[in-house]
């Protein structure tokens, strides 16, 4: 699904939270086998911090590296390697983010001040507002990236490593490597119906 992105030696996965980011930068890895998958989630904010994780590890930077940082969307234009790095953005229904992150209690505090919004203290009025402010954002963010996709959320569903909902058994395994930023690495993802599907990834050294 996602082979056109083999080029690219880094790929930076944004958007809303609960839009898919995190089992798209997933899928993006398992069919480019990418060696290497940061997983900054929303604790990811600056472009600072974006260069200090790279700088942290060792890393094999002649091969693919996956970004997951859907806290990165409001300053993803920024990021400059035109010819090298692609941007996926993902989309999902309106209404499907919203629930989604109601039901999980997702707190937007931190992407709401990234975008300059003071919040109205509802939660499900304030993720609409966020959802419009970056869809604005991202349409004038397009102009300046030279390689951008938008993926949605329904279209994953194909992809091997698509779980429906009520066979879902995901393992995700965070490790905060420093303050406001974590790395993650799945140690399992798993799918049932006759079987398992498990994708083993072994966690990057870090430098002494």
């Amino acid at each position: 699904m996602f082979e056109y992105l083999k080029d690219y030696k880094r790929i930076f996965v944004t958007g809303m939270p609960r839009t898919g980011t995190t089992i798209c930068a997933r899928m993006i890895q398992y069919d480019i086998e990418a060696s290497y998958c940061i997983w900054a989630g929303g604790y990811l904010s600056r472009i600072t911090e974006l260069e200090e994780l790279m700088k942290s590890y060792s890393i094999d930077f002649s091969y693919p590296i996956i970004f997951h940082c859907p806290g990165l969307s409001h300053l993803i234009h920024k990021i400059k390697d035109e010819d090298e790095f692609a941007v996926i953005w993902m989309k999902r229904d309106r209404g499907e983010v919203v629930n989604s992150a109601a039901k999980m209690e997702w707190d937007p505090r931190k992407q709401l001040e990234a975008y300059n919004i003071l919040s109205t203290h509802d939660l499900r009025i304030d993720l609409n507002i966020l959802i419009t402010e970056k869809d604005t954002l991202w349409e004038e963010q397009k102009k300046e990236i030279k390689n951008w996709f938008e993926v949605d959320y329904e279209n994953l569903k194909p992809h091997r490593l698509w779980i429906d909902k009520e066979k879902r058994n995901w393992r995700i395994h965070r490790r905060i490597t420093s303050p406001g930023m974590s790395a993650v690495m799945p140690d399992i993802l798993s799918a049932s119906e006759g079987g398992s599907l498990e994708l083993l990834l072994k966690e990057f050294p870090k430098d002494e």
